[in-house]
């Protein structure tokens, strides 16, 4: 483990802090999923509220995420990879610890494609009167999206330019912009309106949204066509 001193706190290139704002919402934005499991939720009440399960879920990955990020860079420094199992020595102990998140992945896999599963699996048996994808096209469904996400996984040469990329274009969009504008479009309906606090609170955090989606959709794309460029 590196010395803070040893390592630069500042970024060599600025463009790369909407690759890690990208990055970063990626990481801990999990706002499709929200309703959907409080939906199933035996008491709706401990969901939210300041100490509700949504809250300590969040501050435990960013946590999490903060604690792994920090101590990464300082025992690599710039030559960590976009993926922080690859940098870790080939020893016993860091095999494990790749083993051990493997595992995490496999069994939380599914809560994370549930949403996109069911809603696929409901416009099928819309569309096709069939028995067979009646029976089968709920399984069927999670298997090619398991399938899709691996061969994403195995094919793209730069995954955390891609995160990068889902996360300024996708969630940034679906944390930072339409919050916002459902929560004007909704306030400016009720009988007080839409006070100040709430007009500047918003704004700021629409032009943030709107200038995390552009310049991290603009970097993530570069760098990705200079990475396949580089390869091929």
């Amino acid at each position: 483990m590196k010395p803070v001193s040893s390592v630069s706190l500042t970024p060599q290139d600025p463009w790369t802090i909407p690759l890690f704002i990208g990055g970063a919402v990626f990481t801990v934005e999990g706002i499709a999923m929200i309703l959907p499991i409080e939906n199933r939720t035996r008491h709706p009440k401990d969901y939210t509220g300041p100490f509700g399960m949504v809250a300590l879920a969040t501050a435990t990955n960013v946590l999490v995420n903060l604690a792994t990020g920090f101590y990464g860079y300082l025992a690599f420094g710039d030559e960590a990879s976009g993926n922080i199992l690859v940098s870790l020595p080939n020893m016993w102990l860091y095999r494990l610890v790749s083993i051990m998140y493997a595992s995490m992945v496999f069994l939380t896999f599914n809560l994370q494609l549930y949403q996109p599963a069911e809603a696929i699996y409901a416009w099928l048996i819309q569309k096709v009167k069939s028995e067979f994808v009646h029976k089968y096209g709920n399984i069927a469904t999670r298997t090619v999206l398991v399938i899709l996400t691996f061969l994403f996984a195995v094919l793209v040469p730069r995954v955390d330019l891609m995160m990068a990329l889902i996360g300024a274009f996708c969630a940034g969009f679906l944390v930072f912009i339409l919050p916002i504008i459902s929560e004007l479009l909704l306030l400016h309906s009720e009988p007080g309106g839409i006070g100040w606090v709430t007009w500047v609170k918003d704004i700021l955090i629409l032009l943030f949204g709107v200038l995390a989606f552009v310049t991290g959709t603009y970097t993530s794309l570069r760098d990705i066509v200079k990475a396949f460029n580089l390869k091929h």
